[in-house]
This record gives structure tokens, sequence and C-alpha cells, in this order.
């Protein structure tokens, strides 16, 4: 038994044009712009499974492909010394932690030392200021150093 089915139910069905109905579904015409909705739709339901593996193979291999150059990217940059061990970028960095908290430890004695000299507010915080910008400027000059490139 055949359900037969206008172009235009098709089209509407498929949400494409009915050109596009008379182009790809000429095995399932039945009389002039009629067609067998049983066949049309195994053919667009084959079409589509095709389409989609198709795509996804694509997709995936330009993913791998994707992969491969960015592996290689990553390899070279080993190979140039970009890169340091998990090791060396801890002991950095618990350096680099140590002598700026050891920095900021003894900022409140020199701070008040110097505090006492100063008559003003204004004065007093120009001088906390100065210690502070001195202790984070050591910091900053540490990672520059280290090869950091953010404040």
């Amino acid at each position: 038994m055949k359900i037969e089915a206008t172009e235009n139910q098709i089209s509407r069905l498929f949400k494409i044009s009915e050109r596009a109905i008379r182009e790809n579904y000429k095995e399932a015409k039945i009389s002039p712009g009629v067609y067998d909705l049983i066949q049309v739709i195994e053919m667009y339901v084959s079409k589509v499974k095709n389409v989609d593996v198709k795509d996804i193979l694509l997709e995936t291999e330009k993913e791998y492909k994707q992969s491969k150059v960015d592996l290689n990217k990553a390899k070279l940059k080993i190979i140039e010394g970009e890169y340091i061990s998990m090791e060396e970028a801890t002991e950095a960095v618990s350096t680099m932690l140590f002598n700026f908290k050891s920095k900021i430890m003894s900022l409140p004695k020199k701070i008040v030392v110097d505090l006492k000299k100063c008559e003003t507010t204004a004065e007093k915080e120009k001088t906390i200021e100065r210690h502070l910008k001195k202790a984070i400027g050591q910091l900053k000059g540490f990672l520059e150093m280290n090869g950091g490139e953010n404040d």
C-alpha cells in the first residue's frame, strides 16, 4: 500500500522547497506532483544518516589534524626550552612568596620609624604608600626577572 503525498505536503513536512522535492525524490514520484510518502521518507532518512556520518567523520578528522599540529607546537616549545618543569615552577613560586612575605613582615618596623618623622596625615600616607610600592616593586622585579609578563 502506498501513501501518496503532494510536493506541497512533503515540502511542509521536511521544510524544504518543492523544487528540492522534485530534484531529490524522482524515484519516489508516482505522477506529476504526487509522490510515495513512505519511499520519500526512507530516502530522506538514508540521506540524513549518510550526511551525519560524513559530517562526524570530517569533523573528527579535522580535530585530529588540529591536535597533531598543537602537539607538534608543544614539542617544539619544549625543545626550544620555553617550558619549565613543575618542580622548577614550584620552587620559583615558593622562593618568590617567601621573599615577599619576609619583605611584608618587615614593613611595620620600618614604617613606624619613618612615621615618627612625619608631622601631617598626608606625610604619613605618603610614607606608607612609598614602603608598599617598594615592596610591590621588588615582587614585580622578581616576576620580570623570572619570565613573568604581568604586574
